[in-house]
């Protein structure tokens, strides 16, 4: 009986520090990484997303020559479950509604953001090359 006992304490041991182990990487999970501004320039205008912790964000909008500005803020929600990632933008001010879209990380520094649909129904299902935006992670100042 003894010899059962020390055999599955490590087998416990072992699994609680799987279990442990696991909820530490699906929290890391939630976060993607993502936490910071990515920016995009396109045209003339240079969009800058600003992804903030406590699934927050800001959206800025400038045209090139710094007269037209647009900002909105709101809440996102990433769900890593399902593939293609998918990302919704709520609460958003200045803004009428919610917005849905698929999201992917490319690398460490790179994200592709699928147009937004009004409709979570009308998400896209995949990346289309004349409807994907792609952000790249702007340095701080520590980083650069």
């Amino acid at each position: 009986m003894k010899l059962v006992k020390k055999i599955f304490n490590p087998i416990k041991v072992t699994c609680l520090l799987l279990i442990i182990c696991s909820f530490i990487v699906l929290e890391a999970q939630e976060n993607n990484g993502i936490i910071g501004k990515w920016v995009k320039l396109e045209n003339d205008n240079k969009f800058t997303f600003h992804f903030i912790e406590g699934n927050r964000f800001e959206i800025i909008i400038k045209s090139d020559d710094g007269e037209s500005y647009s900002a909105h803020k709101g809440n996102y929600f990433i769900n890593n479950k399902k593939l293609p990632n998918t990302i919704d933008l709520k609460n958003i001010s200045n803004f009428a509604g919610p917005l849905f879209s698929i999201l992917k990380i490319i690398d460490l520094n790179t994200i592709q953001i699928s147009k937004f649909s009004n409709k979570w129904k009308l998400r896209p299902l995949s990346f289309d090359k004349n409807s994907t935006l792609i952000f790249h992670r702007k340095p701080t100042k520590g980083n650069t």
